[in-house]
């Protein structure tokens, strides 16, 4: 069985200072099964803030994740998800996404 961590870090720089980002969860522990090539995870947020706010393309800290959001702009009290993918390859034994 193969274990993946992952976390949410700086990943959405975006952000305007004045934004309200409420995350559900900030990081994700995620369980492969042997012949996975790949695992997919989502991170799902809340603009709490007074203001829309525009997120950029998020930047993983590693080539073997792919990242998605469906849009860039959220209104306030407007909710998204940010999906990804990680790629597991030939990765064995607990594998960590953070830096």
């Amino acid at each position: 069985m193969k274990v993946f961590s992952l976390y949410l870090l700086s990943m959405l720089m975006g952000i305007s200072l004045k934004a309200e980002i409420l995350w559900n969860v900030r990081s994700l522990s995620l369980t492969a099964a042997p012949l996975d090539s790949e695992i997919a995870f989502s991170y799902k947020f809340e603009n709490k803030g007074a203001n829309a706010v525009e997120l950029v393309q998020p930047k993983p800290t590693c080539v073997c994740t792919i990242v998605t959001l469906l849009k860039t702009r959220y209104e306030p009290g407007e909710r998204g998800e940010l999906n990804g993918v990680y790629k597991i390859k030939n990765k064995q034994g607990l594998n960590s996404a953070a830096k």
